[in-house]
């Protein structure tokens, strides 16, 4: 609810009945006003609605152009009834005259109205022009740009058709050749392309196992292992402090080698410790508990990571070593399905990742995978 209130200057205040009681400054006469209570806030408001001035409404005049309109239109219209009302006069002064002929004289011309005047029609009422409206200075440029569009149309319509046209008999020979070149390429692309396509066809997906292999050696890190003929194999580091890689690819098939130090130190150890107190348990051996640990490590850098079934042992060309399948998550939602190894020499500790992207392609790799692994060594 709102409490309506003036200024002793005559400024009017409407606020809510809530801030009755404070003051405010009036904007007009800069005095002090305190906003009233809502009793007296409605006497008020009252008070100046019965003082209020009554204004009346005055009488919609015609404009000028309508008043000139419409004297134009029944100035019109009177000269039409006019000119009506003459010619049927006439018309019928010309009856009387010819009756009277014909029962005086019959030989005397019958048709001879020369004392009755010319005889003229009467002017046709055009309605449309007796309210034309006046016509807005937008519309007549749109009028304007109209016709000068549909000129300059017209004038280009005129220089187009000035031009010579090409007989339609001279294009058939590009067309001809265009054919002819279109047909050698499709048949040269079937020839060429069709046979492979087929011959894939028939593969449906199957995978061929390499029979060849050949041997990668790296003398600076005393690294060997066998691998596929035709696969890309390469080496890193090694100097520097910079640990010992190495990498095998072909396609979508990824195997890793990466060393550190952590594992070589505890290798040493339990190796003496064999000396002294015989065979360890597998459990206890260093390579089984460095492969245990590194399992969480795996887990933390690899999405959604969980090794499958048991922990196997493999013999290599550095000994014995740990391996346990995997899967996890690869980039942009796919899977990865593999190998985790894990060996210990002298001077490194080596974990080494076969991976495919697919359980269908691991399967069928599997025994290359092994055959790699198992011969690395120095």
């Amino acid at each position: 609810m709102f409490a309506e209130f003036k200024c002793r200057c005559g400024h009017a205040f409407r606020t809510h009945i809530q801030n009755a009681g404070r003051q405010i400054p009036c904007p007009n006469c800069l005095t002090t006003v305190t906003v009233p209570a809502p009793e007296a806030a409605s006497v008020e408001a009252i008070k100046s609605a019965a003082t209020r001035p009554i204004t009346k409404k005055e009488p919609v005049r015609e404009s000028d152009a309508t008043r000139q309109t419409r004297k134009h239109a029944s100035e019109k219209s009177a000269a039409a009834s006019d000119i009506k009302r003459s010619a049927k006069a006439a018309t019928s002064s010309a009856s009387r005259t010819s009756k009277k002929l014909k029962t005086e004289d019959p030989s005397e011309d019958l048709f001879d109205l020369s004392d009755i005047g010319p005889l003229e029609a009467p002017e046709q009422d055009d309605g449309d022009e007796l309210y034309e409206l006046p016509v807005s200075p937008a519309k007549k440029r749109r009028a304007k740009a109209a016709a000068e569009d549909s000129e300059s149309d017209s004038k280009k319509g005129t220089k187009s058709s000035k031009k010579p046209k090409r007989d339609q008999g001279q294009n058939a020979p590009l067309i001809i050749g265009g054919v002819v070149a279109g047909f050698v390429v499709v048949a040269a692309l079937g020839f060429f392309a069709l046979p492979p396509l087929i011959a894939a066809m028939k593969q449906g997906g199957k995978i061929v196992l390499p029979q060849e292999f050949d041997k990668f050696e790296d003398g600076e890190i005393f690294f060997r292992c066998d691998y596929p003929r035709g696969w890309q194999a390469e080496s890193r580091g090694g100097s520097g402090n910079i640990p010992p890689s190495v990498r095998i690819e072909h396609g979508r098939i990824k195997i890793s080698y990466r060393a550190s130090n952590s594992g070589a130190a505890m290798q040493d150890m339990a190796q003496a410790g064999a000396n002294m107190t015989g065979e360890l348990p597998d459990d206890q051996k260093p390579v089984a508990r460095v492969h245990d640990f590194q399992r969480q490590k795996f887990s933390d850098e690899m999405s959604n990571y969980a090794e499958v079934g048991q922990v196997e042992k493999i013999e290599t060309g550095w000994g014995e070593g740990r391996m346990s399948l995997f899967s996890a998550s690869g980039s942009f939602g796919s899977k990865i399905f593999g190998y985790r190894v894990t060996l210990l020499t002298t001077n490194f500790q080596w974990n080494i990742v076969c991976q495919c992207p697919t359980k269908r392609e691991f399967e069928a790799w599997k025994p290359v995978f092994r055959r790699i692994v198992e011969s690395t060594g120095r």
